[in-house]
C-alpha cells in the first residue's frame, strides 16, 4: 500500500490525504474575499490549517468516516450560511456514506482516502485504530456451486440455471457475511467504537475501527 510525498511521507496513501487537506484551502484571493463577505470566519491558508481544524473535530467527536469529515469541515467554513444552504451542504456530503447495494459497506470512492486518514488520526491523536483487510475469494466457484444448488432445486440441467440466479444468491451470501463481521466486530468492541467498512474491490472489503488499546488484540 503506498505512501505520500512531502509532509505525508510516512501515511498510507499520504497523497490521498493531501488532496483531502488540501481540497479545503482557497486561493489567496478567494480566500481574503470570502473573510472580507463573513466577519469573524478565519479560511484555512494550507493544509496545516485543515489540520488543525481535522484534529480539533477528531477530538470532539472520535473518527469519521471521509464524507463525515468533510461535512463537518464544510459546515465550519460556512458558519455564516443560511440554514437551507448549511443543510444542502451537509446533505450533498453525507450522501457520499450511502452504503454500497452488495455489501451494505461504503463504496471504493472511500477505500484511499479512509485508510490515508485512518493513519493520519493514529500518528496525530496517539490513538490506536485497526485495519482489517477481507478477501472473498473464488467467487466464481461460489457461483457454480449455488447454480448445482439451485439446479437440484428446480430438478433441471446446471446448463439451464441463469448466470443471475446465481449471482443473485452469492450477493446475498456475501451481504449476509459483511453483516455478520461488522455485528461480530461491534459487539466485542467497547461502547462508542466507531467502524468504517468500506468494499475496496469486487470480493475486498476493508474495516477500520477504533477500539482495539492492546496492538496484541
Amino acid at each position: 500500500m503506498g505512501v505520500g510525498s512531502g509532509q505525508f511521507a510516512n501515511i498510507l496513501k499520504g497523497d490521498e490525504v493531501e488532496r483531502f487537506l488540501g481540497g479545503f484551502v482557497l486561493p489567496d484571493n478567494v480566500r481574503a474575499a470570502a473573510e472580507r463577505d463573513n466577519p469573524g470566519t478565519k479560511f484555512p491558508k494550507d493544509a496545516n490549517d485543515v489540520l488543525k481544524d481535522v484534529k480539533d473535530i477528531w477530538d470532539k467527536k472520535g473518527f469519521l468516516s471521509p464524507a463525515e469529515l468533510r461535512s463537518e469541515l464544510v459546515q465550519r467554513y460556512t458558519p455564516n450560511a443560511d440554514p437551507k444552504l448549511s443543510q444542502f451542504l451537509k446533505d450533498i456530503e453525507l450522501s457520499r456514506n450511502v452504503p454500497e447495494s452488495t455489501t451494505g459497506y461504503l463504496s471504493k470512492e472511500h477505500a484511499y482516502s479512509g485508510t490515508g486518514l485512518a493513519h493520519l488520526y493514529a500518528k496525530e491523536t496517539g490513538k490506536p485504530i485497526a485495519m482489517v483487510e477481507v478477501d472473498f475469494s473464488n467467487m466464481g466457484g461460489t457461483n457454480e456451486e449455488f447454480k448445482r444448488r439451485i439446479a437440484a432445486e428446480r430438478g433441471i440441467p446446471v446448463s439451464e440455471v441463469p448466470q443471475q440466479d446465481a449471482e443473485k444468491m452469492t450477493d446475498r451470501a456475501v451481504r449476509h457475511l459483511c453483516d455478520t463481521m461488522t455485528k461480530s466486530l461491534g459487539d466485542s468492541l467497547p461502547k462508542g467504537a466507531k467502524i468504517v467498512p468500506i468494499r475496496t474491490g469486487g470480493d475486498e472489503v476493508r474495516l477500520l475501527f477504533t477500539g482495539v488499546d492492546d496492538p496484541a488484540e
